[in-house]
């Protein structure tokens, strides 16, 4: 742009172009001269110089550079990947899958007897004893799904409620057609049974 402005200049003034060749080589330009009319044009730093045969002479110096432009908009969003495939399966859980329990006086005697059941997916927890005034007597146990007792889910304790201290048991069990509990003293003294039948049976 700035060579251009010089060459309408001397085409306008009708001059003769004469450059300064060991400046214009250190700038990059060329030392050719170019003549037109009488008058000469030199660059000068910054610009150049017009001299006539009559005296006169103007400097034009260069234009400064312009401001930059505005930074462009930012593009469009690019579409989201695709999903990533499902992940495995976690195992299945032990949930509870059924509750009972009862809690009653023992008919002729001065006890209490109490069962509790929680069945799971995969085993069966049992809890339950006897009780008077002074003394309770408990037992609990676990039986897994692949024994035979996990369906009964039984329960021994001692405690000899009859006759000489010869060791008497109590046997409580689960009756899974009733849903009631049976409570069994075993003795060589003598044998008792009762039926727990107020239980709450819950199954989930």
């Amino acid at each position: 742009m700035k060579n251009l402005l010089l060459i309408m200049l001397v085409a306008l003034v009708g001059c003769t172009s004469r450059y300064d060749g060991a400046e214009e080589s250190a700038r990059g330009y060329s030392d050719e001269v170019e003549t037109s009319g009488a008058c000469s044009v030199r660059r000068v730093t910054g610009g150049a110089t017009i001299d006539c045969p009559d005296g006169t002479s103007a400097t034009i110096r260069d234009g400064y550079d312009g401001q930059n432009g505005l930074d462009g908009t930012n593009g469009n969003d690019g579409s989201n990947g695709t999903s990533g495939s499902t992940g495995s399966s976690g195992a299945s859980g032990d949930g509870l899958t059924a509750y009972l329990y009862c809690d009653t006086t023992l008919s002729g005697t001065n006890l209490s007897v109490y069962y509790r059941l929680a069945a799971f997916s995969n085993y069966v927890f049992a809890f339950g004893g006897v009780y008077g005034t002074y003394v309770e007597i408990n037992n609990s146990v676990i039986y897994p799904n692949e024994l035979e007792e996990s369906y009964t889910a039984p329960i021994y304790f001692t405690f000899d409620l009859s006759g000489e201290l010869n060791g008497g048991y109590f046997r409580l069990h689960l009756d899974r057609t009733t849903q009631n509990v049976i409570v069994d003293y075993i003795d060589v003294d003598q044998t008792l049974t009762w039926e727990l039948t107020e239980c709450v049976y819950s199954n989930y």
